[in-house]
This record gives structure tokens, sequence and C-alpha cells, in this order.
């Protein structure tokens, strides 16, 4: 770990490198005395470079650094929670996971003609957000895993059918997010809601 490496997140000085593929045996030592984390052999050449022990925020680093209308619209959506991008993540390719206040974010940024970031993030007491923020300063809200699904109890078969839609429309942005590697892997609500777990409905 550099000396000057702080998490961007919380603070901490207790960062590491994220060394991927087979390690050598000085590797395995470093990663011992805490010094790097290994992170296995699958890469896909845009993965984050490091690592917070203390929050668990990955991020990538660069020296481009720039205060871009990405990073300012994406301070002012989670401005009540004093969330911002780390430095130098604005570069296409770049991507990362933020905790902090309860929620956790993961971001790629990426470009279809127009540099963009996409994140989705959830938070134990609300509902899931997907967006994507161009540099232009359009944003976009994207499908994201629902919470909950209603129906007519009036209707018969109506619970049936609002509950099919339910799981595809959940099935299908999962995938999504899976091919884009901005699935919440390890979150239970995302799990429930896109395996057939009864969720919550309203009528």
């Amino acid at each position: 770990m550099s000396s000057a490496t702080i998490c961007p997140h919380c603070g901490s000085d207790k960062t590491a490198t994220i060394l991927y593929g087979m390690p050598a045996p000085e590797a395995m030592e470093q990663a011992e005395r805490g010094e790097v984390i290994l992170a296995g052999c699958v890469v896909s050449g845009i993965d984050p470079q490091l690592a917070c022990r203390d929050c668990g925020s990955l991020w990538s680093n660069s020296q481009d650094a720039t205060t871009t209308e990405i990073g300012k619209k994406f301070a002012e959506y989670f401005a009540n929670w004093n969330i911002e991008l780390p430095p130098g993540a604005e570069n296409a390719g770049d991507r990362g996971t933020i905790f902090k206040a309860g929620w956790t974010i993961n971001y790629l940024f990426g470009s279809d003609g127009e540099k963009y970031i996409e994140f989705y993030a959830t938070h134990r007491m609300t509902n899931d957000r997907r967006h994507r923020i161009y540099e232009s300063g359009r944003v976009d809200d994207l499908d994201a895993i629902q919470e909950m699904y209603m129906y007519d109890s009036k209707l018969p078969g109506s619970e049936e059918e609002a509950k099919r839609r339910y799981m595809e429309h959940n099935q299908r942005v999962a995938e999504e997010l899976r091919q884009l590697g901005l699935y919440p892997e390890g979150d239970i609500n995302a799990y429930l809601r896109t395996n057939d777990v009864p969720p919550s409905r309203s009528s």
C-alpha cells in the first residue's frame, strides 16, 4: 500500500492494490502481510485496481482525475449521503463499488458515442436505483429490480398475471446487470425478487 493512497469514500489509509492472475510466491507473501489483495485469474481488463480494507470500497486509480458533468450529477444524486465518485474514476471502462451510508453502489463507465456512467444502487431502506448519467448532463432512468407487484383482487387471474410479469421483469434486469458486472451479489432482496419467493404485494 502506498502511504499516499487514501480511500476516497471513508478516508481510511488501510488500502491495498488488487492483484489479478496467478500469484507469484512474492505476491502470496504480500497478501499475507495485507499489502495486496488477490482477486483471482478471471479478468476483464477494466477491473478495480484498489480496495479499502475498512469499508470494502473498490475503485480504479488514475492520474487523469477531472471534475466533469458526470461527477457533478452523481454527487448531486447522492448529496443527502455525501457520496461522490472517487478521484480518477471518470475514465471510460473504469468500474468500482462504493459502500457508504448504507448504500452499495456498483458503477461502470462506458461510451455509446457519448461518455457515461451507469450505476446500480441498493439500500435496505429504499428501492433499488439504476441510472445512466451522460457527459452532457442527461440522466436516463433504467429498469431496476422491482420490490413488489400490484394486482386487482376482484379480477380472476390478476394476481397470477402480475406475478408472472414481475418475475419476468426482475429476471431480465438481473441478467442485464450480471452481463454488465453491476448485479448486487450477496444482496438477499435481489435474490428473493428474482427467484420464486413471495414478495411484498399490494392489492
